[in-house]
């Protein structure tokens, strides 16, 4: 009995190695994701460092990591079941000091899709944020957790528009909970190594009252055929709530260079 069910065993491995469909679809540990990353918005997962014109640097190191898939980087439709996280962390320049003013915290999970031309995204997301040591004053309690859902549209490699809703699951302290966000980025279609873009986002988080809207204009460094994949260097307009989460709400302005790796 046991070495008929060992058998049977091995005829079923054998069964799904020879099915293309079976073996080619589904994936542990995928790269890529497939929703793009949206990096005019200022809570995407990224690695990137800028400072603004106050001598303030911001530093945000994240990454994602996709754990199931089903449809391979290059095909129409592709799905993916994974898990995300990001510090940011605000820091301010005195000489030859630079004093860490912020700690923001985010992990989170992700299911996404892409069909063709369509992409469409799902995520959950925990957010506490605190005062470091080089701020004199005292952090206040701030915890939130995130539910998103955003579809995007990528005619090609240049183009993405992306819109979007989100909810306040739990929050502490208690916040409006609704929010609105629409965005995109177009690379100029140039035959050079150096390509100039531009990317936006906007948002309206009923919990600032008032919009934020980002504008992004830099210069990406890789071939034509992974300008979105590349090395940016860029030039940033923020006008909204204040996107440390101590000082949630409060008006922030900047005007920041920066320099960005992307994922």
């Amino acid at each position: 009995m046991r070495a008929l069910r060992l058998q049977n065993l091995f005829l079923t491995l054998a069964l799904i190695s020879t099915t293309p469909i079976v073996a080619e679809s589904f994936e542990l540990l995928p790269s890529g994701r497939p929703f793009r990353l949206t990096f005019a918005d200022p809570q995407e997962i990224r690695m990137m460092l800028s400072a603004d014109q106050n001598s303030k640097i911001q530093a945000i190191v994240g990454n994602y990591f996709s754990l199931i898939g089903i449809g391979g980087e290059k095909d129409d439709t592709r799905i993916h079941l994974g898990l995300e996280g990001r510090g940011y962390f605000t820091l301010r320049q005195e000489g030859t000091r630079f004093p860490l003013e912020t700690v923001d915290g985010m992990f989170g999970a992700y299911l996404e899709a892409k069909f063709g031309v369509m992409q469409i995204q799902t995520r959950y997301t925990h957010v506490s944020a605190h005062i470091a040591d080089g701020l004199p004053v005292e952090s206040q309690p701030f915890s939130r957790e995130y539910f998103t859902f955003r579809v995007g549209y990528v005619p090609d490699n240049n183009f993405q528009l992306y819109a979007g809703i989100s909810e306040i699951a739990n929050a502490y302290p208690s916040v409006p909970k609704s929010g609105l966000q629409t965005g995109g980025h177009y690379f100029l279609p140039l035959p050079f190594w150096l390509t100039p873009y531009v990317g936006w986002d906007l948002q309206w988080k009923e919990e600032w009252q008032k919009t934020g809207i980002t504008v992004q204009l830099g210069l990406a460094i890789n071939n034509t055929a992974n300008r979105y994949k590349s090395f940016r260097i860029f030039y940033n307009y923020y006008s909204g709530g204040d996107t440390r989460g101590q000082f949630y709400g409060q008006p922030m302005t900047t005007h920041s260079l920066g320099l960005e790796m992307q994922l």
